[in-house]
């Protein structure tokens, strides 16, 4: 069976000082995503607006931007930036979990699926409430 990492988008609300990426970000969703790579011993990382692929260990600033905010330009450009950091940092056996909305998805997952990897979505079409219920459900 595939190791699984997961890639968890980035969120608007966030600690207001420099700290590690893993800790930075605060909203709800984001702790249960991150309890929930936790529980199950997942890798995982971020899909930053800002910084691309970042690794959880990361000390960042706080910034305001996310990719809904992004024109389609700066979109494809991120997904190919992150596509490269990806292609250097985990190995193609390893099955992608994306914790992520669609503008974080739209360009990325085909240039991912283009390059071998098997990309699970499991929240695909849930709104936001049900996606809580579901992170609750799964990552405890």
């Amino acid at each position: 069976m595939a190791v699984t990492t997961v890639l968890v988008s980035c969120v608007g609300q966030k600690q207001t000082t420099v700290m590690k990426a893993s800790e930075l970000y605060i909203s709800p969703w984001f702790m249960l995503a991150k309890q929930y790579c936790l529980f199950h011993g997942h890798q995982w990382f971020i899909l930053s607006a800002r910084h691309g692929l970042l690794d959880i260990e990361t000390n960042i600033e706080p910034y305001n931007l996310t990719l809904k905010e992004c024109n389609e330009r700066y979109q494809r450009a991120w997904s190919q930036r992150v596509v490269r950091d990806i292609i250097q940092r985990i190995d193609i056996t390893t099955s992608l979990m994306m914790f992520a909305g669609l503008r974080y998805r739209r360009f990325l997952c085909p240039l991912l699926m283009r390059h071998g990897y098997d990309i699970q979505v499991p929240m695909r079409g849930l709104g936001i409430g049900r996606q809580l219920q579901w992170l609750k459900v799964h990552g405890s």
